[in-house]
C-alpha cells in the first residue's frame, strides 16, 4: 500500500492542479455512427437590399423678381430731365399725391419707376388761379413754388412754373429750370 500512496497522491494532485499536457495516442481512431446522411439542399439566398439614397430633386427654377426699375405698364405721366448730370433722362411717374399742409401750403409728390421721389411745395395765395411760379420775392401775392426736392435733397431753382388744371382728374404740367440739375419738363395726371 505504501507503493500506491504516492500514485494516489499524484493522481489527486493532478485533478486539482491546472496543467498543460499533451496526450499522444498512436494508431488511428475510427468512430462510426450509423446514421443516414442527410440530404443536402442548397438554397439560393437573395441578397439583402442595399440602402441607396434617393437622388436629389432638381431645384425649381426661380423666376426673376420684378424690380421697380423695369418698364411699368401703367404710368400717370412722365417727366424728362434734360441738360443735367445724365444728359437726358425720362422718369415714368407711377404714383403721385397732393397733400394739404395747412396755411395755404401744399405738397405735390411724384414717385417714379426708378424709386425716385420729387417733392414740390407750393403756396396757394389765389385759389382761382391754377398756375404756380417760382419767385424769390417773399411778398409775392401770386401762387408760388416754395421749394423742390429730389429724394429729400433740395434743388436750387433758377425759374419754374407748375400748372394744376382741375377737371375730372387733376392734370399737372411741370416746367422747372434748376441751377445745377438741368430742366424738368413733363405732364402728370393725378
Amino acid at each position: 500500500m505504501k507503493n500506491l500512496k504516492p500514485i494516489v497522491v499524484l493522481i489527486a494532485v493532478s485533478f486539482f492542479s491546472y496543467a498543460h499536457a499533451q496526450v499522444r495516442i498512436g494508431g488511428s481512431v475510427d468512430i462510426s455512427i450509423n446514421l443516414p446522411t442527410p440530404k443536402v439542399i442548397i438554397v439560393k439566398e437573395e441578397p439583402r437590399p442595399v440602402y441607396t439614397p434617393k437622388p436629389h430633386k432638381k431645384p425649381k427654377a426661380q423666376k426673376p423678381k420684378k424690380h421697380h426699375c423695369e418698364e411699368v405698364v401703367y404710368a400717370l405721366g412722365s417727366i424728362r430731365n434734360q441738360n443735367g448730370r445724365y444728359n437726358s433722362f425720362d422718369w415714368l411717374i407711377v404714383d403721385a399725391s397732393l397733400e394739404n399742409l395747412g396755411n395755404g401750403l401744399e405738397r405735390l409728390t411724384y414717385f417714379t419707376n426708378t424709386r425716385e421721389t420729387i417733392e414740390i411745395i407750393i403756396r396757394t395765395n389765389n385759389p382761382n388761379d391754377y398756375n404756380y411760379h417760382f419767385t424769390r420775392n417773399p411778398h409775392c401775392t401770386a401762387n408760388t413754388i416754395i421749394s423742390v426736392a429730389m429724394n429729400g435733397y433740395a434743388i436750387a431753382l433758377h425759374q419754374g412754373s407748375l400748372s394744376l388744371q382741375p377737371g375730372h382728374q387733376l392734370h399737372a404740367v411741370l416746367n422747372l429750370d434748376s441751377c445745377n440739375e438741368g430742366t424738368f419738363n413733363g405732364t402728370v395726371t393725378l
